[in-house]
């Protein structure tokens, strides 16, 4: 640990954190929001199987300078269940980053808070019976490790077992 924090690492990583950490507790309450500078984003379809599959987000850095831009970028995936009056969270998905440009999403996806590899950034839930709804967050890092940009957005695809195209799925 005595490295990490001579270099830096732990620092910036534990600064990120407590930023990312506060706005995952501020953003909790409503969905279809964005603060700060983002990227392009937009969430991928929501397969309604045995399980609910979402692939990683499309997510790209913000577009900041007349040349390639690239920055650090991350997400979290969140699954709502209806109650009869309200959308409850149920489950919360890894909090997975990548690097992107502006041009392009990150192609392989790291556990944000441990650095490992996890892959394509495809998550799957199992849920009991009842209607549920994804939601996810995003955020861009500044240079520093500091949040630069947040936004928060529900899923609008679902794709049923038989098929068709929903706004939730259905178990």
């Amino acid at each position: 640990m005595r490295h990490e924090k001579t270099t830096g690492i732990w620092w910036r990583r534990s600064a990120a954190a407590l930023s990312i950490g506060a706005l995952m507790v501020a953003g909790a309450a409503q969905a279809d929001a964005a603060t700060g500078i983002t990227g392009l984003h937009s969430a991928k379809l929501v397969s309604c199987n045995t399980t609910m599959n979402m692939g990683a987000p499309k997510m790209l850095a913000a577009n900041t300078t007349s040349g390639l831009d690239t920055q650090k970028v991350v997400f979290q995936v969140l699954v709502f269940r209806w109650d009869g009056s309200a959308w409850i969270l149920s489950k919360s998905g890894q909090v997975l980053q990548g690097k992107a440009t502006d041009a392009s999403s990150p192609t392989t996806w790291f556990d944000y808070a441990l650095g490992y590899v996890v892959g394509s950034g495809g998550q799957a839930f199992s849920v009991g019976k009842g209607q549920y709804k994804v939601a996810i967050r995003y955020w861009w890092l500044a240079k520093d490790g500091s949040t630069a940009g947040y936004a928060y957005t529900w899923a609008p695809t679902y794709m049923t077992q038989i098929g068709a195209v929903a706004s939730y799925c259905t178990y």
